[in-house]
Formats: structure tokens, C-alpha cells, sequence
């Protein structure tokens, strides 16, 4: 892992399909947080990525596939990881599920050796810029604590209803509730 943020990347796209998108969207934040923002980094999902983001690839960009255990979103993956390599864009292709031994487990548990794979590889990039990991940002563009935000009342027992639309999924409800004090 060292020597894969040791390249001369300046560009990084994680890809992960489903819940994966998340670890995805994840990974990018933590790589463009801990690179003090050097590295320009995106996230999407496999099938997204072919619509337009993919146009982004150039020598300098590192792909990173966090491949699915999911029989049917892992035949997608593969078919982007194929063609990812036939095209030539950029050599610096990395599949953690190579370097980890996920096999047989569930997204939700292969999740968590993708984020430790991400978190150490933003930590090493981090390093190999010269940056400090533990203060990236000394300049305080970034904080730990988010500053400035303005915390509004929430009545107690009251449920948000957030619809999400994703390229050719169906709708996905997500029902939040926050406990009584």
C-alpha cells in the first residue's frame, strides 16, 4: 500500500456499486481531507463512472474498484475492471479485494476492510506529499470539529422522509428518527 501512494498520482476515483458507493464517496473525503487537498479526488459507481465521470481518466489518475461480493454487481465490476485495462487510459488500476481477503463476506463486512484500506492509503499519501496526517490543514481551511455550522431545533418525534434517485435504481427510502431525550 506504501508503494501504491507513493505513484504520482494526482487524481484518485473510487469506485463502489450499492453500499459500496458510500465507503466510496468515504474514501474520497478522507484521501482529499489527509492530501490537503493536492489529490483531486472523486467517487462514483461503476455504472456511473461509464456515463460521463470516466471521461476524467488520464495518466495521472489512480482508480480504486471496491469490488462487490455480490454476484451480480461483481459481474459489473469485472466488466468495467476489463475494460478499464483494454483502454490503456491510465495504468494505475488497484482492486483492494486483491490485497485483502474479503471472500465470502457480505458488502456490509467487506465494507469494513475497503475503509481501512482507504484510511491507510490516504495516511500514506498524506506522507509521501509531506504532509503531517494529524494536521493537514495547518493553515485551518479544515478542521476537526466543524466550525460555523448553526445547530437548529429538531422536535422530538418528528420523521424525515429522504427520497434518493439513483441512475437507473429504483427509489430508496430512508426513514430517520430521532430519539427522545
Amino acid at each position: 500500500m506504501r508503494a501504491l501512494a507513493q505513484r504520482d498520482f494526482r487524481r484518485v476515483v473510487f469506485l463502489g456499486a450499492g453500499g459500496l458507493k458510500g465507503i466510496a464517496t468515504e474514501a474520497a473525503l478522507k484521501m482529499l481531507e489527509l492530501t490537503a487537498g493536492q489529490v483531486d479526488c472523486h467517487a462514483e459507481s461503476p455504472l456511473g463512472f461509464r456515463h460521463g465521470p470516466k471521461s476524467m481518466l488520464d495518466e495521472s489518475t489512480l482508480v480504486i474498484l471496491l469490488q462487490s461480493n455480490d454476484g451480480y454487481c461483481r459481474r459489473y465490476d469485472d466488466d468495467l475492471l476489463e475494460e478499464l485495462r483494454r483502454d490503456g487510459t491510465t495504468e494505475w488500476i488497484s482492486c483492494p479485494a486483491e490485497l485483502v481477503d474479503g471472500s465470502g463476506l457480505e458488502d456490509a463486512w467487506l465494507a469494513l476492510h475497503y475503509i481501512v484500506f482507504a484510511q491507510l492509503l490516504a495516511f500514506y499519501k498524506s506522507l509521501a506529499l509531506g504532509i503531517t496526517p494529524d494536521n493537514p490543514c495547518p493553515t485551518g481551511e479544515v478542521n476537526r470539529v466543524v466550525q460555523g455550522v448553526t445547530i437548529h431545533p429538531f422536535s422530538a418525534g418528528r420523521s424525515v422522509d429522504l427520497r434518493h434517485r439513483h441512475r437507473r435504481h429504483q427509489d430508496r427510502v430512508c426513514l430517520f428518527r430521532r430519539r427522545p431525550e
